[in-house]
């Protein structure tokens, strides 16, 4: 599940401030699951080669990808170990010599081997997790397989993350040993495949509550201050226990509709993806067994430009970039409380919330914005959805306008909530409405959540909610 931002074009935000009409920066919007950014390749020998964060309609799994190649495991295990020495190292020769890689595709992965040494890391691993026969023509011309990379961002990971690789063998004479000829993201939907650093040279700006990532010579220094505030106003207000940054992508929106396989370029201005966390490495007779236990990593990805231009808009608001406020809170839950589904008005509504609170000119311009999407007579009779998809309705394209209602809508929901109860108790309720679960627990376990909190039952929590937005933009 990924949490994310959709973005409007600056132009409408300076029109309406210059017309006294402010628009808040916009709502957010949970992608769809990831898919495919390219199109499968076939090189010379025929075998088509998954695209880059190949998608979900692929049908096969892990455990359903082909049959096991004749390959020695403890082979296997010895390159992993030779893979994770020069990590070790920051011997990119000796990574290099692992390979029989030339040309664009050795150079490919000396910008990959630079960009994780560049980032802070306290674990850098290659482990071989899943053996694939690369059948051509009915022939068996080397092994494909999986190996996980196994890394922990330091002071932003609680257990090292997982990423997957395909990594495609072939001896070296007759019997050599085995040798990377191909390099490939995996298309598991959690392989949390391309990373900035598979997609070119990295530069890393670290901060005390971010580690910035963003491609050389953009500048990214200069906007690391208004990340930086927004991120620890998150942290100090939901710490999260053994974490003290985030790992930040700051790209263009081009990248931001690369990584984590987006689809759409120009869709969204940050969201956050959960990936795998591996607090151990079982080894045995076979190969490694990467234990996940259920547990998860967060990484956030916002767009530069978006964050700049709010950043300006709204002359250096206080409490840190609204984008990095709302994301990061995002983040903050999803690390927090990672296995429960909170109503959707309770996810978005909050992260909304927290974002807008930091500066007043914020605040003014989404409550400007929200009574230029409704009027008088428009003005809701209940919550906003708890479901997905009727929260989202505009995935079918046809009023985009609704889903920005929900958004501004399920903010003033927590509005409402802090001018009724105090930001401190509004804190509490967002937070232990994320330990709701939708699909798990009903609607009586939700009214005593609420109940817990304010006093009142959900329908009376409700009824205030309503009232309290007809007196604020009713005639």
């Amino acid at each position: 599940m990924t949490w994310g931002r959709r973005s409007l074009p600056l132009a409408l935000v300076v029109a309406t401030l210059v017309s006294g009409c402010a628009q808040g920066a916009p709502p957010t919007l949970t992608p769809a699951r990831p898919v495919a950014s390219g199109e499968a390749t076939t090189p010379e020998d025929g075998f088509p080669t998954p695209a880059p964060g190949g998608g979900p309609g692929n049908e096969e799994t892990r455990q359903g990808r082909g049959a096991k190649a004749p390959v020695s495991t403890a082979e296997l295990v010895a390159l992993g170990a030779e893979l994770t020495a020069a990590l070790e190292r920051g011997d990119v020769e000796q990574w290099l010599a692992l390979t029989t890689l030339t040309g664009a595709a050795a150079q490919q992965q000396r910008d990959w081997f630079a960009g994780v040494q560049a980032v802070p890391m306290q674990v850098r691993e290659m482990h071989p997790t899943w053996v694939l026969e690369r059948d051509v023509d009915g022939e068996v011309h080397g092994p494909r397989v999986e190996f996980a990379f196994r890394h922990q961002v330091a002071g932003a990971d609680v257990h090292p993350a997982v990423e997957l690789y395909e990594l495609t063998l072939e001896r070296v004479g007759t019997d050599g040993p085995y040798r990377v000829v191909e390099v490939s993201g995996s298309d598991d939907l959690d392989s949390s495949y391309p990373q900035l650093w598979d997609l070119g040279p990295i530069e890393v700006v670290e901060t005390e509550h971010t580690v910035l990532i963003a491609e050389p010579g953009t500048g990214v220094e200069e906007l690391a201050g208004a990340l930086e505030d927004g991120a620890a106003a998150v942290l100090e207000a939901f710490p999260v226990e053994g974490v003290g940054r985030m790992s930040v992508t700051v790209v263009d929106e081009a990248l931001v509709a690369t990584v984590y396989q987006e689809s759409e370029e120009g869709t969204y201005a940050g969201f956050v993806v959960p990936v795998l966390a591996s607090p151990q490495v079982d080894t045995g007779a076979g190969l490694p067994d990467l234990r996940t236990d259920d547990l998860i990593g967060a990484r956030l990805v916002i767009e530069q430009a978006y964050a700049e231009d709010e950043w300006d808009v709204f002359d250096g608001p206080d409490g840190g970039s609204p984008v990095m406020r709302h994301e990061g809170l995002h983040l903050a839950m999803t690390l927090r409380h990672p296995d429960d589904l909170p109503p959707r008005w309770a996810v978005e509504g909050f992260a909304s919330w927290f974002e807008v609170i930091g500066d007043p000119a914020v605040l003014s311009a989404q409550e400007n914005w929200y009574r230029v999407l409704t009027d008088p007579g428009g003005l809701p009779d209940a919550l906003p959805p708890s479901d997905y998809h009727e929260f989202f309705s505009d995935l079918d394209e046809d009023d985009p306008d609704l889903v920005e209602l929900a958004y501004l809508e399920a903010a003033n929901v927590f509005l409402y909530a802090e001018a009724t109860y105090g930001t401190d108790v509004t804190q509490d309720l967002g937070d232990a409405l994320h330990t709701h679960d939708v699909w798990l627990e009903d609607e009586e376990q939700l009214d005593e959540l609420v109940h817990d909190h304010l006093g009142v039952d959900l329908d009376d929590f409700e009824d205030g909610y309503v009232d309290w937005v007809h007196d604020t933009y009713g005639e």
